[in-house]
C-alpha cells in the first residue's frame, strides 16, 4: 500500500491556493491513500473546503487529522471543542475527506487510527541553549501584552525549569543584560478547559479505543497524529525559541501508547518542521512536515 502524506503546509487563509507540488505528486505517484496530518491553514471552515477540494480528482481514501493551528480562533471567544468535534470534521467531510479523530478507517486488512494528539512537556529540552542564560516562567494575557513574572521563579538556570513552568506557555529570557520573551501561541488561540496533561491522556485514550475497534480485522495498523510521539525524532538546540518549543512538540506518553498498539507498523506525524524517517522497534516513524510551507509530501509504503 502506498500512502502519500503531508503536514504543516501552513497556507495563507487569505490566499488559499492549493499545494501544487503535492497535487502533482498525487497525480504522478498514484498512491492508494492520501493523508494530511494537520496544520493545513488557519481560518474559517470554507478555507479547508477550498484547499482539500483540490484533490477531488483522487478517488481513494483521503484522511485528515487537525493540528493546533487548525484549531486556532483569532478572537476572544474561543470554542475549541466545537472547532475540533464539529466544524473541522464537517468541513473536511463536505469535500470527501475523513477526519480520523472521529473514528478508524479499515482498508482491507490495513487499519488507520489517528487523532491530533497533544503535548505534556515531556519532550522538553533539558539542556540549556547557553550556559549564561537566565530564565523566568511568565504570564501573558494576550499577544503584545507585557509579561508578569514571579520573584519565586526568577533568574533560573534553564535546567531548573520544571514541567509546571511550561504551563503558562511564556518565558522571559535574559543573557548579557539583554531581555527577550518567547511565547507558545496556543495560549492565546485555543482553550480546551483542561490541562495539557489531561488533553494528552484524552488523545492517548482515543488511540487505544480506535485500535480496539479494528483489532480483530486489522493485520497492519497505521497511526496518524499531528504531534510528535517520539523523542528520538528530535534534537537539542542552541537557539532559545526552538529549545523552548520542544516542550510543546508532543508527548512521550503518546509514543508509548502507539508502540503498545497491536500490529502497528507505521506512525505518521508532523508539527515539528523537520521531516525524516526512523526505525523504532517494531515500527517506522515518519515526520511528513512540509518545508517552509511548500512540499510534495512523503511516501509511506507498507
Amino acid at each position: 500500500m502506498k500512502i502519500l502524506a503531508i503536514s504543516d503546509v501552513h497556507l495563507d487563509p487569505d490566499k488559499p491556493a492549493p499545494c501544487q507540488d503535492f497535487i502533482a505528486r498525487v497525480q504522478d505517484e498514484e498512491p492508494d491513500v492520501l493523508v494530511v496530518a494537520g496544520d493545513l491553514a488557519v481560518g474559517k471552515s470554507a478555507v479547508y473546503e477550498t484547499l482539500l477540494a483540490s484533490c477531488d480528482f483522487f478517488t481513494g481514501p483521503k484522511l485528515f487529522v487537525p493540528g493546533n493551528h487548525d484549531l486556532w480562533q483569532l478572537h476572544s471567544k474561543r470554542a475549541t471543542w466545537r472547532r475540533y468535534e464539529e466544524e473541522l470534521p464537517d468541513a473536511v467531510a463536505t469535500v470527501g475527506w475523513q477526519c480520523l479523530d472521529m473514528g478508524p478507517v479499515l482498508l482491507d486488512d490495513v487499519a488507520f487510527v489517528g487523532c491530533m494528539g497533544w503535548y505534556d512537556y515531556s519532550l522538553r529540552q533539558t539542556t540549556s541553549p547557553s550556559a549564561e542564560l537566565r530564565v523566568a516562567p511568565a504570564q501573558v494575557t494576550a499577544p503584545g501584552r507585557s509579561m508578569k513574572t514571579s520573584n519565586a521563579r526568577a533568574n533560573l538556570r534553564w535546567e531548573e525549569l520544571t514541567p509546571d513552568d511550561y504551563a503558562s506557555k511564556a518565558l522571559q529570557v535574559g543573557e548579557d543584560n539583554v531581555m527577550e520573551a518567547v511565547v507558545w501561541n496556543d495560549a492565546f488561540y485555543t482553550d480546551w478547559g483542561r490541562s495539557d496533561g489531561e488533553m494528552t491522556d484524552y488523545f492517548c485514550d482515543k488511540l487505544r479505543t480506535q485500535a480496539r475497534q479494528v483489532a480483530r480485522r486489522a493485520r497492519k495498523l497505521v497511526v496518524v497524529t499531528h504531534f510528535v510521539p517520539f523523542a528520538e525524532t528530535l534534537q537539542d538546540y542552541s537557539e532559545v525559541a526552538p529549545a523552548y518549543a520542544r516542550a510543546f512538540a508532543g508527548s512521550v506518553k503518546l509514543g508509548q501508547t502507539i508502540q503498545k498498539l497491536p500490529n502497528v507498523v507505521a506512525a505518521v506525524f508532523g508539527h515539528w518542521h523537520r521531516g525524516g524517517q526512523w526505525r523504532l522497534g517494531n515500527l517506522r516513524a515518519y515526520n511528513v512536515s512540509a518545508k517552509n510551507g511548500a512540499g510534495d509530501g512523503t511516501l509511506v509504503q507498507i
